[in-house]
C-alpha cells in the first residue's frame, strides 16, 4: 500500500512539473517566438526599401538597368516631400485608428544609414535624412496597428526609436515614436520623367 502511494505521489510530482514547464514554455518562450517572427518581418520590409536604394546607385553606374521610377521616387523623392509625408500619417492614422496627437520635423546634417549595416562610414553620402517625432494615442493594438501600417509606406522609412507607457488602468497608450525619412536629388538626371514639388499634386 504504501509503494503504490509513493508511486501516485511520484506520478503526481512528475505531472506537476511538466505542467510548469508547459506553463513556462507557454508565458515566455511563445511570444518571445512570436516577437522574433514580427522582427523578421519588420526587417525584410526595410531590407526591400534599402534595396532600392540600392539600385538607383546601382544606376549611376550602369545605364542599362532598370527600374521603375515611380516606386523609386515614393521610397525616395528628390525633395524632402515632407507634405506628402504627413498625408500618408493622416491616412495611418485614420487605417489603424490611432490618433497622431502630435509631431516634430527636423533636417540632419547627414544620413545616419550606414548604421542600419553597423557600419563605421557613412554611405550614400548624397541622401538626406528628415527625423520625425511623433506621439501617437490609442489601444495598444490600435499603436502597435499604426506601427506597422506606417512602416509599410513606400517611402523608406526607418524607426529609430519606441517608447509605449500606458495611461490608467484601461487599455490606452501612448507612444513615442522617432522615425527618419530621406531624400535625394543627386539621380535627378537618370530620371525620365522626375516628380518635383509643382509636379506631385
Amino acid at each position: 500500500m504504501d509503494s503504490i502511494n509513493k508511486r501516485s505521489l511520484t506520478l503526481l510530482i512528475v505531472a506537476a512539473t511538466v505542467l510548469i514547464l508547459l506553463a513556462l514554455v507557454i508565458l515566455f518562450y511563445w511570444p518571445l517566438t512570436q516577437q522574433l517572427a514580427s522582427t523578421k518581418s519588420e526587417k525584410a520590409e526595410l531590407a526591400s526599401k534599402i534595396k532600392i536604394m540600392q539600385k538607383v546607385y546601382k544606376q549611376k553606374m550602369d545605364s542599362k538597368v532598370e527600374l521603375d521610377e515611380a516606386v523609386v521616387q515614393a521610397a525616395l523623392p528628390l525633395w524632402d516631400n515632407s507634405e506628402q509625408f504627413i498625408v500618408q500619417l493622416q491616412e495611418v492614422g485614420e487605417k489603424s485608428g490611432a490618433n497622431l496627437k502630435n509631431g516634430s520635423l527636423n533636417f540632419k546634417e547627414s544620413n545616419e544609414l550606414h548604421l542600419q549595416s553597423n557600419l563605421k562610414e557613412q554611405i550614400y553620402k548624397n541622401v538626406q535624412e528628415l527625423s520625425v517625432n511623433m506621439t501617437v494615442a490609442g489601444t495598444k493594438q490600435q499603436v502597435h496597428d499604426w506601427i506597422q501600417k506606417l512602416e509599410e509606406l513606400p517611402r523608406l522609412t526607418i524607426v529609430n526609436n519606441l517608447q509605449l507607457s500606458s495611461v490608467g488602468a484601461s487599455d490606452s497608450y501612448t507612444a513615442n515614436i522617432s522615425v527618419s525619412i530621406y531624400f535625394d536629388k543627386s539621380y535627378i538626371q537618370m530620371l525620365h520623367a522626375p516628380i518635383l514639388p509643382n509636379s506631385s499634386e
